[in-house]
């Protein structure tokens, strides 16, 4: 009996220490956004989880908390946790102080607008009203407090001129004091993550729209460079920034030129099969499939002088093409980390499709020089896609770029310049 209350004691230690293990490693990182370029303002995120294939949108007043835990911290509320930070410009000095709801391990963190830790500091805090001095530079910074049982998040900027080394010190801490702080003004908005995975973030400011994907490891601001992409007909494009190249993250819809001139819209397949002069269609002449896929387009609207991008904006030439793809391990792999991850738009397989660059490229079918539509089935679901780059290999070919719903590579084609095939522009 002895024996056997020995093992029952050694199995439930064994258990307890597991559990131990799995909360010390369990973890909850704060992501949060700024705004920079055309808007410091970040209106509202929407947060793809790659790897997991879950969604989840913010808007202006939240943060974003990854948790690998099943029972993760409760999300911050303007009605529930307070804080109080002060600004002393003359010394450069800030004061930061919080509740401690329980007793434990707290971690403060001071992070710049680029995400980089600038200093961290691990206490032990009994429950009352804590304080902290923030030592810092110039600029805008991001505060997080992570305790046990609670969770804090505040930006804030020191204006002195005085520079200072980041440093977080102890203060103190006031036991059983009734706080007099202001409510938090942030709320926190939970998401599953798993180390590893990776996250694409779309940040949209009024009618601009940038892509960043990244794989957290702890917490960190996401900055946004918003940049204007808009074309003649007043539509507004999603941009990436891949390697040193700004794409933009969704086809073209174009149907007009800088100069506010009608691009010839061609239905019928004998008129297109002649044309010499720039000419758009949707696929199938259908509008709902041209607003889910971009317009098709002959290389003649291309190369036209009146030009087809959005002003500051180009075709991308094929020599750009290929920068892209070696910025993502070459043609062998580039074609999977292009594609929109997912079976919402191309057809299964849609093999080793990941859109870890953010690039989200679609299978827009392509029109043959003939005039016939090939390539996008009628339940919107689509074989492949095709890109126009800007260079002509002679007078009636030019090179063209494709990915396929089978294979993770890209491909380089030479193609008659009458072919009605996608656009995507590169930022000049």
């Amino acid at each position: 009996m002895e024996k056997i209350y020995r093992i029952v004691f050694l199995l439930s230690t064994v258990y307890v220490l597991f559990c131990v293990q799995e909360n010390c490693n369990a973890f909850n990182y704060t992501i949060s956004f700024t705004g920079s370029g055309a808007s410091s303002m970040v209106g509202s995120v929407n947060v793809q989880n790659l790897t997991k294939g879950t969604l989840v949108t913010l808007s202006n007043a939240e943060s974003l908390n990854l948790t690998d835990s099943k029972t993760p911290v409760n999300e911050v509320r303007q009605d529930e946790l307070m804080l109080k930070l002060v600004a002393d410009k003359a010394t450069g000095q800030s004061k930061v102080s919080f509740l401690s709801t329980q007793q434990g391990m707290a971690q403060l963190a001071l992070f710049s607008t680029d995400g980089k830790k600038l200093a961290c500091v691990n206490q032990y805090l009994e429950m009352g009203v804590a304080t902290f001095r923030l030592t810092v530079p110039k600029g805008l910074f991001l505060l997080t407090i992570n305790g046990n049982g609670f969770r804090y998040k505040s930006k804030f900027i020191n204006q002195s001129n005085l520079e200072n080394k980041p440093d977080i010190s102890f203060q103190g801490i006031a036991v059983n004091e009734e706080p007099s702080l202001q409510k938090i003004k942030k709320s926190l908005v939970t998401m599953e993550y798993a180390t590893g995975d990776r996250l694409l973030f779309k940040g949209i400011s009024g009618n601009y729209s940038t892509i960043v994907t990244d794989i957290p490891t702890g917490d960190k601001i996401i900055n946004f460079d918003f940049v204007e992409c808009k074309d003649a007909n007043g539509n507004n494009y999603s941009t990436v920034l891949i390697g040193t190249q700004r794409w933009m993250a969704e086809n073209l819809q174009a149907t007009k030129y800088r100069n506010n001139e009608d691009i010839v819209n061609t239905t019928e397949n004998v008129s297109w099969s002649s044309l010499s002069v720039g000419s758009w269609c949707n696929f199938n002449n259908d509008v709902a499939k041209g607003d889910k896929y971009g317009k098709l387009y002959n290389w003649y609207a291309v190369a036209d002088v009146r030009n087809i991008a959005p002003v500051g904006w180009h075709v991308a030439t094929d020599a750009e093409w290929s920068l892209l793809i070696n910025a993502e391990g070459g043609s062998t792999m580039a074609g999977g980390k292009l594609k929109e991850s997912g079976l919402t738009s191309w057809k299964t397989p849609n093999l080793n499709a990941t859109n870890e660059s953010g690039f989200n490229a679609l299978p827009g079918g392509y029109r043959h020089y003939g005039g016939a539509f090939y390539d996008v089935n009628m339940n919107f679901y689509s074989d492949n896609g095709y890109w126009w780059t800007s260079t002509q290999t002679s007078v009636g070919w030019a090179f063209s770029r494709t990915m396929y719903y089978s294979s993770g590579s890209t491909y380089q084609d030479i193609v008659a310049k009458q072919s009605g095939f996608s656009v995507r522009c590169i930022k000049d």
